[in-house]
């Protein structure tokens, strides 16, 4: 397993497909989904893998918070102490749109996540 600490979480990348983001209050686990729609998405934001399309959508909502310079994903946080962000839409869109550029830039964002964690 190799983590991750970005934007107030730490995110946990396991061995198989299961990503973990992790607050002090709880954590959100994430597995790629085997179904119709879920390939479908993943083929949208130019991913050939759904588990890799998975792991950088978790990844890019810390990416987002330490960009805007946020104490930490707002959805995701709210989501580890059982609540719901009432702007979650806007920040998954904005996850969304990072992705789908990223994946026509060629840019892998674990890679961006990683270099960001340590600088």
């Amino acid at each position: 397993m190799k983590t991750i600490r970005l934007a107030g979480a730490t995110v946990e990348l396991h061995d198989n497909p299961l990503t973990v983001t992790v607050y002090p209050e709880g954590e959100v686990p994430a597995y790629p989904q085997a179904t119709d729609g879920y390939k479908a998405q993943a083929r949208e934001l130019g991913y050939d893998d759904v588990a890799v399309m998975s792991r950088h959508h978790e990844l890019a909502h810390s990416l987002l918070a330490a960009w805007l310079e946020q104490p930490h994903s707002h959805t995701l946080r709210a989501l580890a102490s059982g609540k719901e962000w009432e702007h979650w839409r806007l920040e998954e869109a904005a996850v969304l749109a990072i992705q789908a550029l990223a994946t026509r830039l060629g840019i892998d964002l674990q890679a961006v996540a990683e270099r960001l964690a340590a600088s």
